[in-house]
């Protein structure tokens, strides 16, 4: 008993030290005051409603199909095995329960860095290491957008990770670094714009298969992690190019048509009313981009569906 209390004063004595150590060395937020031209929030509309799908986590009713436009990008629940409750913050200008009371600087460190205002890293339940990639303009853009939209007033409780995942997180998550000087992808390279797209569209956090609290970059796009909700349990689509398991046997327009008009499982089909204000050379180029993927056989379960649903 006294030996396993010694061991777990040292793993706690371990935990501070290096969360102190984590903390002194985080990421300062930009003083900078983003300017909000009309070109600026077109840009930041077309991302956040668009290809970033924001409020397909942060607007309640989403993963149910039935977003409440009342309450548009004002923070949500959702329950994962294994974490638990997800509390989805609150990210309309509100004040008091919003962003309304972050600086510019503080939006995109936590967009892009994975801080929050108070100095704490956060979970990446939120895409920032994919947001990483985001260009400055792409990620001023957005922050300008959000400035603009209706506040709402949501108070949505702190996201607190269960134990041990808490523990194992702080223990070994990196460090997150400063991000700057990330330039706008090129038009002109179809393959280019298409990984850029589908990079800072957060695709692989669904459809690559996890090991332990990382992706598995060995299985990139391949499909198969399970996704439950009240529908029951559907699988995560293999979307590389393997033509018997993958999107090698359908044409960019097949593609196409299932992203905007929502003919797959969901909770992708719920991203559709998203991918429809998708541009078509931007919908091409993503495509583009899988095809030049690594083709990976990996025959991905057929949905559960609850006996209702069927």
């Amino acid at each position: 008993m006294e030996k396993e209390s010694s061991l777990l004063t040292k793993s706690i004595f371990v935990f501070i030290i290096l969360t102190s150590f984590s903390c002194a060395t985080l990421p300062k937020p930009s003083d900078e005051k983003i300017t909000l031209t009309a070109q600026r929030l077109a840009r930041g509309k077309y991302l956040v409603e668009g290809i970033g799908v924001c409020g397909g986590c942060h607007t309640p009713g989403s993963h149910e199909g039935k977003p409440l436009k009342e309450k548009h990008l004002a923070g949500d629940s959702i329950f994962i095995e294994g974490l638990g409750t997800i509390n989805i913050p609150n990210i309309t200008p509100d004040v008091q329960t919003g962003i309304g009371g972050w600086t510019d600087g503080e939006i995109i460190r936590a967009m892009r860095e994975g801080v929050n205002k108070k100095g704490e890293i956060m979970f990446p339940f939120m895409p920032y290491p994919n947001y990483r990639d985001m260009s400055d303009d792409d990620v001023k853009a957005m922050v300008a957008y959000l400035r603009t939209v209706p506040p709402v007033s949501n108070k949505v409780p702190k996201f607190k990770l269960p134990f041990p995942v808490n523990i194992m997180f702080w223990l070994f998550s990196p460090t997150p670094k400063p991000v700057k000087d990330v330039p706008n992808p090129p038009k002109d390279d179809p393959v280019v714009l298409g990984k850029y797209l589908v990079t800072i569209g957060a695709c692989s956090d669904c459809h690559t298969p996890r090991k332990g609290m990382k992706q598995d970059m060995s299985r990139f796009m391949a499909g198969g992690d399970p996704h439950k909700g009240y529908w029951g349990t559907t699988y995560a689509s293999n979307i590389t190019p393997d033509k018997d398991t993958g999107i090698g046997n359908k044409t960019d327009e097949e593609i196409i048509t299932i992203l905007r008009k929502g003919i797959s499982r969901p909770p992708m089909s719920f991203l559709s009313s998203y991918y429809k204000r998708v541009t078509d050379n931007d919908l091409k180029a993503a495509v583009a981009y899988l095809r030049s993927i690594p083709a990976i056989k990996n025959n991905v379960p057929e949905p559960k569906p609850y006996p209702d649903k069927k």
